[in-house]
């Protein structure tokens, strides 16, 4: 068994062991929905999920030394900047239901009736893009400079978090569905 010599170092960086070398945070998430009926026949259901986490650190890239296009790559420089940091997230979602019944009787058969429920439903789901500036939870860097053109390059500044970071990227998305379901009702064998 080898011990890790870093982290039991009883030198002067040793204070620093816990926060310079362990990802570390915290994070919680509140998904909070309900269900209401509207009209007498359909379902509503509307629903939110929050999402926090909670930092020690972040990053940030500097281009130290430009490169071109012909074969001289950049050098970026990531710096670790300490402080605590709670990005925030969010996602919405709304789905709208209801039921359809059928019955089918039957008369001198040992089948007493059919009932079918059919149940549609449509949902909609959507996520903000999180890479926009407003929210800061995204920097851009350029990258492969020359005389004449400047690509971007984008990173998230928690990017090393032990949870990720909120998601780049808008999402919106509609689901459809269609339920069905047969059920049968039989004369007792004693009948």
């Amino acid at each position: 068994v080898s011990n890790d010599s870093t982290f039991y170092k009883k030198e002067q960086y040793a204070p620093d062991t816990l926060r310079k070398y362990l990802k570390n945070g915290f994070r919680h998430s509140i998904p909070l929905s309900t269900s209401v009926n509207v009209l007498k026949y359909f379902n509503i259901s509307p629903g939110i999920t929050f999402n926090q986490r909670f930092y020690f650190s972040s990053i940030e890239k500097e281009l130290i030394e430009k490169g071109n296009f012909n074969g001289t790559s950049d050098s970026i420089l990531t710096r670790t900047i300490y402080g605590l940091k709670a990005p925030i997230d969010f996602s919405f979602n709304v789905g709208l239901s209801t039921r359809i019944f059928g019955k089918f009787n039957f008369y001198h058969t040992k089948l007493i009736a059919i009932r079918h429920v059919i149940t549609p439903s449509i949902g909609f789901g959507y996520r903000p893009d999180y890479s926009e500036d407003k929210f800061g939870y995204y920097k851009k860097i350029g990258v492969l400079n020359d005389t004449t053109r400047t690509l971007f390059q984008q990173y998230s500044i928690y990017e090393n978090g032990v949870y990720g970071s909120p998601a780049a990227g808008k999402s919106a998305a509609v689901g459809l569905s269609l339920g069905n379901n047969f059920e049968s009702k039989w004369k007792n064998k004693k009948d």
